[in-house]
């Protein structure tokens, strides 16, 4: 190696074109650009090499208010804080020895600096040991494996107080020092290589896990210490105040875009910062490569995608209560264990459906307050209790009660869950991830229809309906504990004043693109949110009604999903056993064409997913109302040729325009409606213009489970006109009515209906939603859309 030249080892994977190994301006810990007044930092390898020569003069040199010095060497470390002291006086110095790899010393160190300042700012991972020099076949195990426990599990239980103390709402920064050997191979240097390179993917999971932490992992170069090898000592030119002054400005707002991301203390800062966009864009400076595997433990899209899929299993609760009716309206053992009337099996469905009522209005008074991730809990415990009652049902009286249980929780979650999961998505995808909502619903649905089909063959007549009914539990049991791993809107946050937390959630959901998209989406909420805040200032809690803007977004609401629940899908969908019953067919191939049903509406749902964000919503719902009335149109011829001539045929031809009218109703209309009208709500009544839009249809959905039974049973398939009309009624409203809504975020539907949008997102330029989203705004008022000021817990 002689012939290499002495910069070999800090050039050759160069990231910026200048590299430097000596201070130099920008990382100048006097510089007030570097200042951490007020800050709290750890340093562990504190007593000697980096740690006091390099992180411990440039920290005291940047004014925090304390340095807390960590060594297991005591007596090296009280030298360590005598020179700090003659570097900067003003400064609180605390040193406190620490094995590193003890989890009662690291809970002693912490126990220590709360009880002294209460928090703690920044952690300089430094402590550090380099193993045994020999090829993998020939060292001693115990020593191999010393680094790991150092380097590793050392590193590891600091972070792991840090982040104890700090919390989930303050900004922290860790600073972990890895090496070159992490990202290139260096024969017999094995366990510190392999445990460096641990660190630095350390460093990348503390970004991934923590929006409150910047995370980075920091080769030094090659500085003279006594862990630096002979044949690099040549190469040992680095100063270790050039690696003091890089943690100094790692530790900075200016340094927050490197979070998770593997740097060396040569590069210049300023083209890193020059660099910026490539960096986010590229994904560059990542040790790992993310792949399937990383579905949900990373930020980003995929994170969005598991919250999404977390409140669909609300969705997944109101599927299961509302498609196992009709299969156990069906089952000889519970038509045996209590005849019910058709009068009765309507008065059951009423009694669902008005829990359902009474859950939505609760949404519509509670759900700013509770929030919405709480009140989709409360729903989901509301919901379990109603399914363990049905399950256990010896009495009809029972049994109609569990149920309103089961429909006010069903309320709860088909409001709540389209108003979570609007706020949470981004513009171009909301459509579809809004499906999710109706997919897991009907997907549920099928696998309701088929265990009815498979437990009507059991011997047992309890069982019959018993089985069925009981999976109720799974889905509410699931969300109650899925509620734990998701956040709070962010608009909900932002409504209360919590825009700190808000910034936080909001660069975990959407911190995937490297457009700086989340930080201009931000800005854009805080500051329309605002405006509707002032809108709002002084009104009642029932100004949606006296608002005349307000009132018209509400309408479009209760339009849509009216028109969806009218349009002859939901009472089918409940009363097909009824109909096809009458149309010949026997039991067990009425519960056998149930699953067909939902099979179908799950295949045109798809279609729906994909659908919605690429042709847009007004296409969908315009050309489903169309179609749908013929192929009822349809229906009813046959079902009224099979009345005059009795002819099978004509009643599987009925059957068949029933398919293909399920078919449209699932590519079309199935999430289509629920996702518009939460999305065309201004935000701060978007909970109630939903709840309003939802109480309106499921007051049709009572009137049809009263009517429908006793209208189906005297004027037969006359009766499918009535469907007919709804949907050539709604045809023009939602022609003239209805804009459409496509790749705009919730904050700039104003604009389609003649209102103030604050800020465009193309008109927010990058430095400003990066000022915004860094510096958060402490003037914003946490009482909001006249809910109080109480902080949830």
């Amino acid at each position: 190696m002689a012939e290499l030249p002495p910069d070999y080892h800090v050039r050759k994977d160069a990231y910026t074109p200048t590299v430097y190994r000596q201070p130099y301006p920008s990382i100048d810990p006097t510089s007030p650009a570097l200042s951490q007044a007020g800050k709290v930092i750890i340093i562990t390898g504190a007593s000697s090499g980096i740690g006091a020569r390099g992180f411990g003069p440039c920290f005291a040199k940047a004014g925090p208010k304390a340095l807390v010095l960590v060594s297991n060497d005591y007596d090296q470390l009280i030298k360590t804080e005598q020179t700090l002291k003659q570097i900067n006086p003003d400064v609180e110095y605390l040193s406190i020895e620490t094995e590193i790899t003890s989890p009662s010393s690291i809970d002693q160190l912490f126990a220590t600096v709360k009880a002294k300042y209460g928090h703690a700012d920044v952690l300089v991972n430094n402590a550090g040991v380099f193993g045994p020099m020999a090829l993998i076949g020939e060292t001693d195990a115990d020593k191999w494996w010393y680094d790991f426990e150092v380097n590793v599990k050392g590193t590891y239980l600091i972070t792991r107080g840090f982040l104890s103390l700090l919390g989930r709402e303050k900004q922290g920064t860790v600073i972990s020092m890895s090496t070159g050997l992490a990202v290139y191979i260096d024969p017999t240097s094995s366990s510190y290589s392999i445990s460096k390179l641990a660190v630095a993917r350390f460093s990348e999971y503390l970004d991934a896990e923590y929006p409150n932490v910047t995370a980075v992992s920091i080769q030094p170069g090659v500085v003279q210490t006594g862990m630096v090898i002979d044949r690099h000592k040549r190469f040992a030119l680095d100063s270790p105040e050039l690696v003091g002054g890089a943690g100094v400005w790692l530790a900075t707002d200016a340094a927050k875009f490197l979070s998770g991301r593997f740097i060396s203390a040569n590069w210049s800062v300023d083209e890193l910062v020059q660099k910026k966009d490539t960096i986010l864009a590229g994904n560059d400076l990542k040790i790992g490569y993310e792949g399937f595997l990383s579905l949900v433990a990373v930020m980003g899209r995929k994170y969005n995608w598991f919250c999404v899929a977390v409140a669909g299993m609300g969705s997944m609760l109101y599927g299961c209560d509302n498609v196992v009716i009709a299969g156990t309206f069906a089952q000889p053992g519970f038509l045996a264990r209590f005849k019910p009337s058709p009068t009765l099996l309507g008065a059951i469905v009423a009694a669902f459906y008005g829990g359902t009522m009474l859950g939505i209005i609760v949404v519509f008074l509670f759900v700013d307050k509770l929030s919405r991730r709480r009140t989709l809990q409360a729903g989901a415990g509301l919901g379990l209790v109603g399914a363990i009652m049905q399950t256990a049902s010896y009495q009809i009286q029972l049994f109609a009660v569990a149920r309103v249980l089961a429909g006010i929780a069903s309320g709860m979650m088909f409001t709540t869950v389209q108003v979570y999961q609007s706020e949470i998505s981004p513009p171009e995808i909301r459509g579809r991830m809004s499906t999710i909502q109706m997919l897991t619903m009907n997907i549920t649905g099928l696998v309701i229809a088929f265990t009815g089909y498979g437990t009507y063959h059991l011997n047992n007549p309890e069982a019959q309906w018993r089985v069925p009914i009981s999976l109720q539990c799974v889905p509410a049991l699931g969300l109650l504990i899925g509620c734990q791993f998701i956040p709070y809107s962010p608009r909900w946050l932002v409504m209360r004043g919590r825009n700190e937390e808000a910034r936080n959630v909001l660069k975990r959901l959407h911190d995937d693109r490297g457009d700086h998209f989340w930080e201009k989406e931000y800005t854009q909420l805080v500051s329309q949110l605002e405006i509707e805040r002032q809108e709002t200032e002084g009104a009642s809690f029932f100004h949606i009604f006296t608002n005349r803007k307000e009132l018209f977004r509400a309408s479009l609401a209760i339009v849509v999903l009216t028109a969806c629940q009218t349009c002859g899908a939901q009472t089918i969908l409940v009363f097909q056993s009824v109909i096809y019953s009458s149309l010949g067919f026997s039991t067990s191939l009425v519960l056998l064409m149930a699953c067909v049903f939902q099979a179908i509406v799950n295949l045109g749902g798809f279609f729906n997913m994909v659908a919605i964000d690429r042709y847009g919503r007004r296409p969908l719902m315009l050309s489903g109302l169309v179609l749908l009335s013929i192929f009822l149109g349809l229906f009813a011829l046959c079902l009224a040729k099979f009345e005059s001539t009795n002819n099978p045929a004509w009643g599987k031809a009925g059957i068949s325009m029933v398919m293909i009218f399920i078919f449209i109703y699932g590519c079309t209309w199935v999430s289509t409606g629920f996702a518009y009208a939460a999305e065309v709500q201004p935000t701060k009544i978007r909970a109630q213009g939903m709840a309003l839009g939802m109480f309106s249809s499921f007051a049709w959905v009572i009137i049809y489970g009263q009517v429908t039974p006793i209208a189906y049973t005297a004027v037969k398939w006359k009766f499918l006109f009535l469907w007919v009309g709804f949907n050539l009624f709604f045809l023009p409203i939602i022609y003239f009515f209805c804009k459409e809504t496509k790749g705009l975020t919730l904050e700039e539907m104003n604009a389609i209906f003649g209102e103030v949008v604050s800020r465009r997102l193309d008109e927010i330029t990058i430095e400003e939603a990066e000022d915004k989203a860094t510096g958060i705004a402490t003037t914003e008022t946490a009482e909001f859309v006249n809910v109080t000021n109480s902080k949830e817990t």
